[in-house]
């Protein structure tokens, strides 16, 4: 289901879909991986650690030449999604500190970072509305002080 949706999301906005898996994976690793409770008793993943390291993933040289392009076969509903070596031991760090499969992991990953990107557009579009709104206003309240100085000027 939210793969469909992720799907979706990258038609829509014209994203290759699997950068969007790999940057929805990312985003929803910083949110996962921030709530740990007490990273200082993880022997395999340290908080700072990975924060540190998941802008790198995102930098303008990731994914140059695409060489974690998505390789599906022809008719087939697979999901293939390489990731950098480092995040995907990450991934299996955490995975045995929630022990659950790797696949059931990116899953909650990949929904955390799509419940992110669609809150923050969420929260952009609502901004971009009441921006509207109050530009509407002050050009009302301007226009109509001109209007009021303008028939003063003319008595």
């Amino acid at each position: 289901m939210i793969a469909y949706m992720v799907k979706e999301l990258a038609e829509e906005e014209g994203w290759e879909q699997a950068d969007l898996f790999r940057v929805l994976i990312c985003a929803g690793a910083c949110l996962s991986f921030s709530t740990l409770e007490k990273p200082e008793r993880l022997d395999v993943i340290k908080a700072n650690d990975i924060l540190a390291r998941i802008p790198s993933l995102l930098s303008p040289d990731f994914g140059r030449g695409r060489p974690y392009a998505i390789r599906v076969g022809s008719g087939t509903r697979v999901l293939v999604v390489h990731v950098p070596v480092e995040l995907a031991h990450m991934i299996q760090d955490y995975a045995k500190i929630l022990r659950t499969s790797r696949n059931e992991t990116c899953g909650l990953l990949l929904a955390h970072g799509l419940f992110m990107y669609l809150n923050g557009k969420r929260k952009l579009l609502k901004t971009q509305v009441e921006l509207a709104r109050q530009s509407r206003e002050i050009d009302e309240l301007v226009a109509n002080r001109n209007r009021r100085q303008m028939e003063n000027a003319k008595d």
